[in-house]
């Protein structure tokens, strides 16, 4: 039996870490998920797959632009780099919804997929490359120990209420 879309979630964070080990951590998380999804066939597992990696999406997200991006804002004062970040997220919430709102058979449930893959990848180059989000708040005196807790403790409410995500 597989484990609910949440617990997945949550199992691959450690606990006390800072907000950007956390981040990074869920983009890998992510990254499995898509490369999963495209090895899948069937279309119950390419759904169920879909969910979670929807559901992992607005969760990361969530935690982002209530916690990290403002921080990020305030700390660095760069805001290119955030207003990127936030257009990204607008772009992707758009994807989500549309395959959260579908079945996997669907005539444009995989391409969807595909390019929400592809959006989320450019996304999390653009943060984790040198120069990016990742790198100005490690040279930043943002708290990011405190910051990564505040995501965790976010992040297990956002679950708590997944259902409601959608």
């Amino acid at each position: 039996m597989s484990m609910p879309a949440a617990a997945v979630i949550v199992s691959h964070i450690q606990r006390n870490i800072d907000a950007v080990t956390l981040l990074k951590a869920d983009h890998r998380y992510i990254e499995d998920m898509f490369l999963e999804f495209e090895r899948t066939e069937t279309p119950v597992q390419r759904q169920h797959l879909a969910v979670q990696i929807c559901t992992a999406l607005m969760v990361h997200k969530d935690i982002e632009e209530e916690i990290f991006y403002p921080a990020f804002l305030a700390g660095t004062q760069h805001r290119g780099l955030h207003h990127e970040a936030i257009v990204e997220h607008d772009e992707a919430d758009k994807l989500i919804s549309d395959i959260m709102d579908m079945s996997a058979e669907d005539e444009f449930f995989d391409a969807k997929v595909h390019v929400l893959s592809e959006m989320i990848a450019h996304h999390v180059r653009e943060e984790e490359r040198i120069g990016g989000m990742f790198s100005a708040a490690r040279k930043s005196t943002m708290d990011l120990m405190s910051l990564g807790q505040a995501m965790q403790q976010r992040r297990s409410e956002l679950l708590g209420t997944a259902h409601i995500l959608r």
